[in-house]
């Protein structure tokens, strides 16, 4: 059941991330008269986000590792993109990894700990 859980918070991650690199894709992409070619000259907005899926794959591979680090790029992002200074970014942006990462990081021990008691 546990890992059931872990791996839907795997996807809904990931899924997230991949919400706001496309979203940083296109949202860029009129300032460069749209269409592909502001689409192409808006690539490297979607780098913090690209970074964030490949970290997301680590915790397919190592768990522990991976959360520990997904929720230090959502505490990152809380900073890099000012989302402390207003309730409503930080709660679209920010805490969705903290949350989640602190989940698998909290499920991973909890898995640890009821494996050992059996």
């Amino acid at each position: 059941m546990i890992k059931y859980i872990k791996n839907i918070i795997k996807i809904i991650l990931l899924a997230v991330s991949v919400f706001w690199l496309i979203f940083a894709l296109l949202s860029g992409a009129e300032t460069f008269d749209g269409g592909i070619k502001g689409i192409l000259l808006n690539i490297p907005n979607i780098l913090p986000w690209l970074i964030l899926i490949v970290l997301i794959c680590i915790t397919f591979r190592w768990e522990l590792v991976g959360a520990i680090i997904v929720l230090l790029f959502g505490i990152g992002t809380i900073f890099a993109f000012g989302t402390f200074e207003h309730l409503i970014p930080f709660l679209i942006i920010s805490l969705p990894f903290i949350l989640l990462s602190s989940f698998l990081i909290t499920m991973h021990f909890w898995e640890r700990c009821s494996v050992d008691k059996k």
